[in-house]
C-alpha cells in the first residue's frame, strides 16, 4: 500500500515537474538578490513552527548552512593520487588536466 502510495506521489510530482511554467528572470532575480544572502538561509524554518525549535536544531540548521559552503582545496581524486606518491601517474593526472 505505501509503495503504491510512494509511486503514485512520484507520478505526480514527475508530470507536475514536466508541464510547469519555469521560473521568470524577475523571480530568480529576486531570489538571488533577497532570499540568498547570509542573513536568509536557502531552506529556512517555517514561521508557524518557528516556536518550536529548540538550540539544537538551530545549531544542526547553522552547521547544514556553513557545510554546504565549504570548498575543499583538493577533491578526493587529487589527495588519492598525490598521495600514491606515484610521479606516472601525477604526470598523467596533471598532463590530463591541461588538456
Amino acid at each position: 500500500m505505501l509503495d503504491q502510495l510512494q509511486k503514485n506521489i512520484s507520478n505526480s510530482m514527475h508530470k507536475v515537474n514536466k508541464t510547469k511554467d519555469p521560473a521568470s528572470q524577475n523571480s530568480i532575480k529576486y531570489v538571488r538578490e533577497h532570499i540568498l544572502t547570509e542573513d536568509h538561509p536557502i531552506v529556512g524554518i517555517h514561521p508557524l513552527i518557528a516556536d518550536k525549535i529548540d538550540g539544537r536544531e538551530e545549531a544542526l540548521n547553522e552547521f547544514r548552512s556553513q557545510l554546504s559552503k565549504f570548498k575543499p582545496k583538493q577533491s578526493v581524486l587529487e589527495l588519492g593520487i598525490v598521495n600514491s606518491k606515484n610521479k606516472d601517474r601525477i604526470s598523467a593526472f596533471k598532463e590530463t588536466i591541461t588538456e
